[in-house]
């Protein structure tokens, strides 16, 4: 049988490849590419932001670049969490930015799926409340940030956790 052979990186979509929820297989095929688009649309935007900061897409004067470097994203970690010592706001961003590498590797090579789409949850979750918090609440909402909160909620309750 089919899900029999199911890999562990792919969601537990066995009761609707039986159509046990009333979904086809080729509906259930269609969801597993859509979980799929999530998690590449999910890893990309983590990808962009690191390359952003980076310097890889340019300096800040260029158009569509937020950073352009460590140092401008670290104002913006400090407007963030205006309670943190300043010595503690470069290293915070460095680690997100590796947090966001990280995270964009594990949604696509697979065996922490479930794990990095949960991680992926709480980070942009934390970011969003954050930005409306000390900035203003409009913002999360003009970047989408809740909307991939819930993209990787999706994504991490569609996969099983590890045997």
């Amino acid at each position: 049988m089919e899900s029999e052979v199911r890999t562990r990186h792919t969601p537990p979509l066995d009761r609707f490849a039986r159509g046990g929820d009333g979904l086809s297989k080729r509906s259930s095929r269609t969801l597993c590419w859509s979980l799929w688009c999530a998690r590449i649309a999910l890893a990309t935007a983590f990808f962009s932001a690191v390359a952003d900061r980076l310097g890889i897409w340019g300096p800040v004067e260029a158009i569509g670049v937020d950073w352009g470097s460590m140092e401008r994203f670290s104002q913006d970690v400090r407007a963030l969490n205006p309670w943190l010592p300043d010595t503690t706001v470069l290293p915070l961003a460095w680690i997100v930015t590796g947090l966001e590498a990280l995270l964009g590797v594990a949604l696509l090579t697979g065996p922490f799926v479930r794990l990095a789409a949960f991680a992926s949850a709480a980070l942009l979750t934390a970011f969003g409340a954050t930005m409306g918090l000390f900035l203003t609440p409009k913002l999360p909402l003009n970047y989408s940030v809740f909307t991939a909160a819930a993209c990787a909620l999706l994504v991490g309750c569609s996969y099983r956790s590890r045997p």
